[in-house]
């Protein structure tokens, strides 16, 4: 069975909207391009090492803008 890693977004900001996104436990990372919400264009990704191929990564991300909703109702 497989270890479970998490990734993490680097807080710093490189030119061209790059960021790296690391797995501190293995070493493992790659850099990406991130838009305005910083959400990764997975087709800029270019890997810079591949840390433990034995070990499952995850990420997560979300957005961070507001969500917003729309109600609307007919009487008739």
């Amino acid at each position: 069975m497989s270890e479970q890693h998490t990734l993490r977004t680097t807080k710093k900001d490189y030119p061209g909207g790059l960021k790296l996104i690391e797995c501190t436990t293995c070493n493992y990372a790659f850099a990406a391009e991130v838009n305005e919400h910083d959400i990764i264009d997975l087709g800029s990704k270019v890997t810079i090492n591949y840390g433990d191929l034995h070990a499952a990564h995850t990420f997560f991300q979300a957005p961070e803008e507001a969500p917003t909703l729309t109600i609307s109702a007919e009487f008739g």
